[in-house]
C-alpha cells in the first residue's frame, strides 16, 4: 500500500468520465498519516450528470424492465466479483479507515458479499405482483421500483453499508447514485469496476466521491426519488429536511448508544469475549457498538475487574497486521473527539479503569487506547452521546426494572444485548427494551431480519423482506369482475425434516408448505431422491447449515410450475436437480470450471419450506426429501426421456463427482494403476470412471466388506481393507506406489495413507470437500521433494452440465452401470431407514421413491 492510488475519473452513465472541476480528495492513512490515494472531488455539475444518467436508465433503459430473475443474476455476479477481490478489498478498506484487517475481512467485506446473496434470495420470493379479491372485483397489487436512489454511505463500513442500499435497490429495479465518503472513496472505485464487469447496464450505478456540500446537493436534487442515508443524527435530520422539499422517500440509519444488559446470573466466560467483539469492533467505530454496559450492583466489582483485564489485553497496532484488534481512528478529528469525551467523563465523576489516552508506542497515527470507564451514571454525556471510538462505560443498576429503565433512557434505539443465565429469561427482558435489534446471549447482525432504529437512530429498515420493501412503491390495479383471480395453488406436501443437527432422526410430516413460485423459480414434483454422504454431514453438524432443514440435494422429477423469466423448462418437463448449476458468465464458467461457480447456487440462508408456521430450510438450498420442491430455475436441468428418474437422481451429485474426478480432474491414463480409498457411492463412481479411462489396475479400499464387493462388481480389479492395503500395494506396484490415488473419505489418516501410496511423480486426488479440521498437513516441500501432484476435485472437475451429458452417454453405451449402484429403495415415509442403511454400510446408494 506504499504507492499512492490515483483515480482521475468518475463512474457516470456506465463510462469513466472526466470530472467537471479540478478539485481532488486526498485519502490519508490513519496509521501513517501519509497520503495513500487521490480521487476527483465530485461537484454539483457531476451530480447533475449522474442523476441524469440514473434517470435515463430508469425511465428508458432495460434495467427496471428486466425480469427479477435477470436482475438477480447480475447482482450475484457483483457478489462473486467482490468475493474474488475480497483480500484486496479488505486491505484497501483497512488502509483507508484503520479497520483491523482481520475484522475487515469479515465485518467489512464478507458482510457485504453476504448481503448481496441474501437480498437476491429475498428477491426471488418477493411478491412483486399479488392478486387479491377486492370489495368490488379483482385487484392486482404491483410492487414497482421506487426510481432513482441517492445512496449516501459513511466511512466506517463503506462496502457493507453500500451493499445494504445497493443490493435491494438493484433487485427491485431501481437505479442508483452512490455518494462515497471522502475518507474512504477508493473501495467505491473497485465496486464500480466489479459492477461494470458484471454486466450492469449503463447508468444503473453511478459513483461520486464527495463531501457534505455535494451530498446536500444530491439529496435535494429533484431528479431523485428516494434517499438512503447512513450517518450521524445531525446529518440525518438535515437529509430529511432537504428531502422533504421534494417529498423524497427516505431511509435513515443513524447513530446509537446501545446498552448491553448483564443480568445477575449471566456467565462471564460468555459475556466478556462477546463484549470485546460487540463493544470494540472496528475500533469502536460502529453504530451498533455496545457502549453502555449495564452491570448489577451485586456483581459490579467482579464484572468491572474481568472487563478491565480483557480491554487492557486488546492488541493495538497497525491495521494491516492480522494480529491487531484495535487500530487507529479514521481521522485526527475522531481521535480528538474520543479523547475529549474521556476528559468530560472524568470531569463529571467517572472512573478510568483502563486506557483513556494515546498509546505510548504510537506517536504517529490517530490511535486511542481501548478505554473502559467505571462509575458512570446515565445522565453523564458519555452515556448519552455517541462517541464513535473505543470508549465504553459501565453503569450500575439495582434490579431488572432499573436495568430496563436505564437501557430505554436514551435518545437512541438502534441495537442492544441481554446476557442471562437462562436465554428465555433474557428474551423476556429483551422484549422490554425499545430498540431496533436486541441480541440475547450472542452478538450478531442477521441479514434476513429487519435492521434499523427507534427514536433518533433512524427511520425505515434494511435487510430481509422489510429492506426490499423500502425500494418499491405499491400500485393497485382495479379490474372488472370478468377477470378471474388465479386460484392459489395447494402447496402442502410431505417432507422429511431434520429439526436439529446431531440427532440424525428425520421427522416425516405431511403438513410442510413450499415457498411460492416467484420470478426465476421452478416447482418440481419429485419422483426420486438419493441420500448422499454430504446429507449425513449436514445432519451430524459437520457441515454448518441452518436448521431445521429438509435433507437431500440429489433428485429428479417433473416440472409443475415455472416463474417469470424461466424459459428453458416448462410444466411437464423431466428434470434432474443440480444443486450448484453454472451461471455461464462468471470467471469460473468462462475458464470451463462451472463446477466451481457459486453464482447459480441456491441461497442456503433462505427458507424454502415452512412447517407449523416456522421457516424450514432446504439442504444446500434444495431439499429433495420432499414431494415437491421450489428451486431456482437454473437448478432444473432437462433429463432425457430415456433416463429413469432414479438414475437421474444419482447423476445430480455423487456419480458426477466420482466419475468426473477420474475423467476430468486427474485424467486417468490408459494402462495406469489406480487406488480408490473410500468406496461409498462417490468412491465406486471413481472406480467406474477409472475403468472407462482404461486403467489396468484398480484397487478399492474400504473397511466394509459389502462395499468392497460392490466395487469389484463395478470395475475394481482388486479390493482390500485398510489393514490389507499396504501389503497389496507393495505386491501390485513393487513398492513404487500407484499412478493415481483417489482419497474420498476426507480424513487426515486416509489422506496421509493416500499420499504415501502415490508413486513419485504420481497424482493424489482429493475428491469432494471434508470438514476444515480434516485437511491433512501435507506441505509444499513434501510435494516438491517427492514430485507428487495434489489435485482437489469438486463436483465433477468441469462444467457440471457437460458432466451430466457425458455420464448419460456413458450410461447409454453401457460403459457405466448406475442401476447396479442402487442397492436399496424405500418410500419417502421411510426416510429414516435410508439414513440407517447409509450408516451401517449395508447400502451403496438408497433411492427414495416418491409417488
Amino acid at each position: 500500500m506504499a504507492d499512492v492510488i490515483e483515480h482521475d475519473r468518475l463512474f457516470i452513465g456506465g463510462r469513466w468520465v472526466a470530472p467537471s472541476g479540478g478539485d481532488t480528495i486526498a485519502v490519508v492513512s490513519p496509521h501513517t498519516e501519509e497520503v495513500i490515494g487521490r480521487v476527483p472531488h465530485a461537484g454539483p455539475a457531476d451530480v447533475d450528470a449522474a442523476v441524469a444518467a440514473a434517470r435515463a436508465a430508469f425511465d428508458h433503459g432495460p434495467w427496471p424492465r428486466m425480469s427479477v430473475h435477470e436482475r438477480i443474476a447480475v447482482v450475484l455476479r457483483i457478489k462473486d466479483g467482490l468475493a474474488a477481490r475480497a483480500p484486496r478489498l479488505a486491505a484497501l478498506i483497512s488502509a483507508q479507515n484503520g479497520s483491523p484487517v482481520t475484522w475487515a475481512a469479515t465485518g467489512q467485506v464478507m458482510s457485504a458479499i453476504a448481503t448481496y446473496g441474501t437480498t437476491a434470495g429475498v428477491g426471488r420470493e418477493f411478491p412483486f405482483e399479488e392478486w387479491r379479491h377486492g370489495m368490488g372485483g379483482p385487484l392486482l397489487v404491483r410492487n414497482e421500483p421506487v426510481g432513482v436512489v441517492a445512496a449516501v454511505v459513511p466511512w466506517n463500513v463503506p462496502q457493507f453499508v453500500t451493499a445494504t442500499k445497493l443490493a435491494p435497490a438493484l433487485v427491485s429495479g431501481c437505479t442508483v447514485v452512490l455518494k462515497a465518503s471522502p475518507e474512504t472513496p477508493l473501495d467505491a472505485y473497485l465496486l464500480a469496476e466489479v459492477a461494470e464487469a458484471a454486466g450492469l447496464p449503463a447508468g444503473v450505478l453511478n459513483v461520486l466521491p464527495a463531501d457534505r456540500e455535494t451530498s446536500a446537493y444530491l439529496v435535494a436534487h429533484p431528479g431523485v426519488d428516494k434517499v438512503a442515508f447512513t450517518g450521524s443524527v445531525a446529518a440525518g435530520k438535515a437529509v430529511m429536511a432537504s428531502a422533504a422539499e421534494n417529498l423524497h422517500r427516505v431511509t435513515l440509519e443513524l447513530g446509537g448508544k446501545s446498552a448491553a444488559v448483564i443480568l445477575a446470573d449471566a456467565d462471564l466466560a460468555q459475556v466478556v469475549p462477546a463484549l470485546m467483539a460487540g463493544s470494540y469492533m472496528n475500533n469502536g467505530q460502529a453504530c451498533i457498538a455496545l457502549t453502555r454496559v449495564l452491570v448489577p450492583e451485586s456483581r459490579y466489582g467482579e464484572i468491572a475487574a474481568a472487563l478491565t483485564a480483557a480491554v487492557s489485553a486488546l492488541k493495538v497496532g497497525d491495521p494491516l497486521d492480522p494480529a491487531t484488534q484495535v487500530g487507529p481512528l479514521v481521522t485526527r478529528r475522531q481521535q480528538q473527539r474520543s479523547l475529549e469525551y474521556v476528559r468530560i467523563a472524568l470531569a463529571e465523576g467517572a472512573t478510568l479503569l483502563t486506557g483513556g489516552g494515546v498509546p505510548a508506542d504510537r506517536p504517529k497515527g490517530w490511535y486511542v487506547e481501548p478505554t473502559l470507564l467505571g462509575d458512570v451514571t446515565n445522565d453523564m454525556r458519555i452515556a448519552r452521546e455517541e462517541v464513535f471510538g473505543p470508549v465504553v462505560c459501565l453503569i450500575r443498576y439495582r434490579d431488572e426494572e432499573d436495568a430496563v429503565r436505564i437501557a430505554n433512557d436514551s435518545d437512541f434505539g438502534l441495537s442492544g444485548a441481554v446476557w442471562a443465565g437462562d436465554a428465555e429469561h433474557g428474551l423476556d427482558v429483551a422484549r422490554r427494551i425499545r430498540t431496533g435489534t436486541v441480541n440475547v446471549n450472542t452478538m450478531r447482525v442477521d441479514f434476513l431480519g429487519p435492521f434499523g432504529g427507534f427514536k433518533n437512530s433512524g427511520i425505515g429498515r434494511e435487510f430481509g423482506l422489510e429492506g426490499l420493501r423500502a425500494y418499491v412503491e405499491p400500485k393497485t390495479v382495479y379490474l372488472p369482475q370478468s377477470v378471474q383471480v388465479p386460484a392459489p395453488r395447494r402447496n402442502t406436501v410431505r417432507a422429511a425434516i431434520l429439526q436439529q443437527t446431531g440427532d440424525e432422526v428425520l421427522d416425516v410430516r405431511d403438513d410442510v408448505t413450499t415457498r411460492p413460485v416467484g420470478p426465476g423459480l421452478v416447482r418440481i414434483r419429485m419422483r426420486a431422491a438419493s441420500l448422499c454422504h454430504s446429507d449425513v454431514s449436514g445432519m451430524n453438524g459437520t457441515l454448518a447449515l441452518p436448521t431445521p432443514f429438509v435433507p437431500g440435494h440429489e433428485g429428479a422429477g417433473e416440472v409443475v410450475e415455472t416463474g417469470d423469466g424461466v424459459t428453458h423448462v416448462a410444466p411437464g418437463d423431466r428434470v434432474v436437480v443440480c444443486w450448484m448449476p453454472p451461471c455461464g458468465k462468471c470467471g469460473s464458467c468462462k475458464r470451463g470450471e462451472g463446477n466451481l461457480c457459486l453464482s447459480g447456487m441456491a441461497d442456503v440462508t433462505t427458507p424454502v419450506f415452512s412447517s407449523d408456521g416456522k421457516p424450514v430450510f432446504g439442504f444446500i438450498g434444495t431439499g429433495t426429501f420432499a414431494e415437491e420442491i421450489v428451486v431456482p430455475g437454473n437448478a432444473a436441468v432437462p433429463l432425457p426421456d430415456d433416463v429413469p428418474f432414479e438414475v437421474g437422481a444419482l447423476i445430480g451429485c455423487g456419480v458426477t463427482t466420482g466419475i468426473g474426478a477420474a475423467l476430468n480432474t486427474a485424467k486417468v491414463a490408459p494402462g495406469s494403476r489406480v487406488a480408490v480409498i473410500g468406496c461409498g457411492g462417490v468412491g465406486i463412481s471413481v472406480v467406474q470412471g477409472a475403468r472407462v479411462a482404461g486403467a489396468a489396475v484398480i484397487v478399492a479400499v474400504d473397511p466394509v466388506a459389502g462395499r468392497r464387493g460392490w466395487a469389484l462388481e463395478l470395475g475394481a480389479t482388486h479390493a482390500a481393507s485398510p489393514e490389507e492395503f499396504a501389503a497389496l500395494s507393495a505386491e501390485l506396484t513393487g513398492g513404487e506406489g500407484f499412478d493415481y490415488v483417489f482419497e474420498v473419505v476426507g480424513k487426515p489418516a486416509t489422506v496421509r495413507t493416500g499420499y504415501d501410496a502415490t508413486r513419485r511423480g504420481g497424482t493424489l486426488c482429493l475428491v469432494g470437500v471434508g470438514a476444515r479440521s480434516d485437511f491433512p498437513q501435507i506441505n509444499l516441500a513434501e510435494l516438491v521433494m517427492h514430485e507428487k501432484k495434489l489435485l482437489p476435485s469438486f463436483y465433477g472437475g468441469t462444467d457440471v452440465l457437460e458432466s451430466f451429458a457425458r455420464i448419460i452417454e456413458l450410461w447409454r453405451a453401457g460403459e457405466v452401470d448406475l442401476e447396479k449402484m442402487i442397492t436399496h429403495r424405500v418410500p419417502l415415509a421411510d426416510a429414516n431407514e435410508a439414513v440407517r442403511q447409509m450408516h451401517t454400510g449395508e447400502a451403496l446408494r438408497t433411492v427414495l421413491t416418491i409417488d
